[in-house]
């Protein structure tokens, strides 16, 4: 993912040291999608609110990448900050629940 992120992102960023940190960054997060899916098979159902709040979190930081690096669309900043706080409450609420 990285490498496939290196060579599309260097028409996104002008410094190859950006590509490759959100490279690795976005690899990491997407990296953790499987072991949330193990988590819920052993913690029970209220763990997939915790694989919906990661994806909340990677939509906001997607929405991050997008408006530095491609365009700014009206009213970015509160998409990025609802889907922020949307996946803080989900996260949260899956652990709650399955204690």
């Amino acid at each position: 993912f990285v490498f496939i992120f290196f060579f599309v992102g260097q028409k996104l960023v002008k410094k190859n040291r950006d590509v490759v940190g959100l490279g690795l960054y976005l690899s990491a997060l997407i990296t953790l999608l499987p072991v949330m899916v193990y988590t819920t098979s052993q913690f029970g159902h209220a763990m997939f609110l915790a694989i919906i709040g990661q994806i909340s979190f990677m939509l906001s930081d997607f929405t991050i990448v997008y408006t530095k690096f491609v365009k700014q669309f009206k009213r970015y900043d509160f998409f990025i900050m609802l889907t922020y706080l949307l996946a803080q409450l989900l996260i949260v609420s899956a652990f709650v629940l399955s204690l």
